[in-house]
Formats: structure tokens, C-alpha cells, sequence
């Protein structure tokens, strides 16, 4: 837990090299180049990013030791509390600091600093939202005037996110076609390369 709480952060969803490693595990499978948006990739195969998972487990696992009725446990998490402020390597500082930019920021931290349990779908749907803030990003550009690989993806590929942030990520109707794995990753190679638009061209 120690070793991921550095990577929980907003805008460090790539940065650990477990990160790279899934992705290059993901763009070598698809057969598409290594400068294809990791954010397509990702929505392309159905995946979220590690982050995703290592942040959901950081919080169901304080959430555990807070509801463990174990006076041990709890000094534990009080005495890493009350050497938060004087230790940014502390794991409730980077904790305090991977919740930025979520919508409930104030409460987790709130939660947090009185060593009270955090709501999990509540947390989930939330830490979603700020991933999608990408694709939100990409929806204010036009891909007919922007040579915006992401935005290009967005507009005539992706699958739509469900509206409901707690429901599982939707993957693309081929993926669950009977077709050859030759077949399967054409047309995954075709759809984020976007040969005919250019996306691959884009800085």
C-alpha cells in the first residue's frame, strides 16, 4: 500500500511503472502504436486505470482497519494522522493528498482526520468521475478543427460512459462478437488509429 499510495494522485494515473507496464502489455496486443492515447486504449479494451483500483483497495482497506474492533489498529492509524502534518511520506498525507480533486474532497478528508469509515460506492462513483474529467476535456474540443487525437477518438469511436458512474465501464459491441483474434484487433487497430482521420498524426 505504501508503494502505490505516491501514484493516487490526480494527473498521475500513468506514472507508475506498473501503469506503463499494462499499457504496453495493452498497445501490443491491439497492435497500435505506442503514442495512441493511453486514455483510448483504455476505454478501447474496457479497462480503467490502475489507479482506479489501487485507490478503491487504499480506502476499503482503512475502512476495514477502522472497523475492526482492534485498539491497536486504530492507534495505528491515529499516530500515522498525527504525523501527517509534520511528514508529507507519511501514508494518511499522500492519502489526504491523492483525494484533490474528487467532489467529496472535504468529507474524505474530513473522514480521514476523525478516523471515520468512507462510503465505498459513494468513493468509487466519485474517483470515476475524476478520470472521466479527461473525456470531459475531450468533449469541448472539435475534431473537425483540432488535430486532437483524444477528441477525435471520443467523437466517432468511443462507446458512450454510462450515465450511472457506479455501473461497470461499457466496452465496444465487437468484443463480445465470436471473432477471430486477427479480426478483433484489425478492428481495434482501425478505431484507434483512425488511419482515414489522421489521429496517429496529431501532436
Amino acid at each position: 500500500m505504501y508503494s502505490t499510495a505516491g501514484f493516487l494522485q490526480a494527473g498521475r494515473e500513468f506514472s507508475s511503472p506498473l501503469s506503463t507496464l499494462h499499457l504496453h502489455f495493452l498497445k501490443g496486443t491491439s497492435g497500435v502504436e505506442r503514442s495512441t492515447s493511453n486514455w483510448a486504449v483504455l476505454q478501447e479494451c474496457g479497462h480503467e486505470p490502475l489507479q482506479f483500483y489501487w485507490f478503491r483497495s487504499a480506502v476499503k482497506l482503512l475502512n476495514s482497519m477502522l472497523n475492526i474492533n482492534s485498539d491497536t489498529l486504530r492507534r495505528m492509524v491515529q499516530a500515522d494522522l498525527n504525523l501527517q502534518p509534520r511528514s508529507s511520506a507519511c501514508w494518511t498525507a499522500q492519502l489526504l493528498s491523492a483525494y484533490q480533486r474528487l467532489r467529496g474532497y472535504k468529507s474524505y478528508v474530513r473522514a480521514v482526520q476523525t478516523v471515520r469509515a468512507i462510503l465505498k460506492q459513494e468513493f468509487t462513483a466519485d474517483l470515476k468521475h475524476r478520470m472521466r474529467g479527461a473525456w470531459r476535456d475531450a468533449e469541448l474540443v472539435d475534431p473537425n478543427t483540432h488535430n486532437n487525437k483524444l477528441a477525435t477518438y471520443h467523437s466517432w469511436f468511443a462507446t458512450p460512459f454510462s450515465r450511472d458512474e457506479r455501473m461497470p465501464t461499457i466496452v465496444p459491441r465487437y468484443l463480445h462478437l465470436d471473432l477471430s483474434k486477427h479480426v478483433m484487433r484489425n478492428v481495434s487497430r482501425l478505431r484507434l488509429h483512425a488511419h482515414t482521420l489522421k489521429v496517429e498524426a496529431a501532436a
